[in-house]
């Protein structure tokens, strides 16, 4: 006699682990935010999403549940390498993305010196590279 432990399925697709989710892009990079993009590929139903991201060089990582599949890192520090992942939770069951690198921009300063009749006036312009 076969016994069944546990609700029976509703549909196939929740018997099944969840599509990892994959990063389609890191964009809008400035010198303290990333944006992460990513798809959940055939997954139906996601009951949570986490982005994490860390300093290349560190251990730890930084959790942030958000909703969607797009979320601005905020409050990095400029001209730092970081890394980034997205885990999903679907019908209780976890797949996450692999990592994706990006670096912040740098603040870089440029200074140009004019000469106009005798004085010299000295311009300093922030910029993202």
């Amino acid at each position: 006699m076969v016994q069944f432990f546990g609700p029976p399925c509703k549909c196939d697709n929740i018997c099944v682990d969840p599509d990892a989710p994959s990063i389609t892009n890191v964009s809008d990079i400035t010198q303290t935010s990333v944006k992460v993009s990513w798809s959940v590929g055939q997954t139906n139903v996601v009951d949570d999403t986490f982005v994490y991201y860390k300093l290349t060089v560190a251990d730890q990582w930084s959790r942030i549940p958000v909703t969607g599949t797009s979320h601005n890192v905020t409050s990095l520090v400029p001209g730092t390498s970081y890394q980034f992942f997205v885990h999903i939770i679907s019908y209780g069951k976890r797949s996450s993305s692999p990592v994706a690198n990006a670096t912040t921009g740098n603040v870089v300063a440029i200074f140009e010196l004019f000469a106009c009749n005798d004085i010299i006036k000295i311009s300093c312009f922030r910029d993202n590279l």
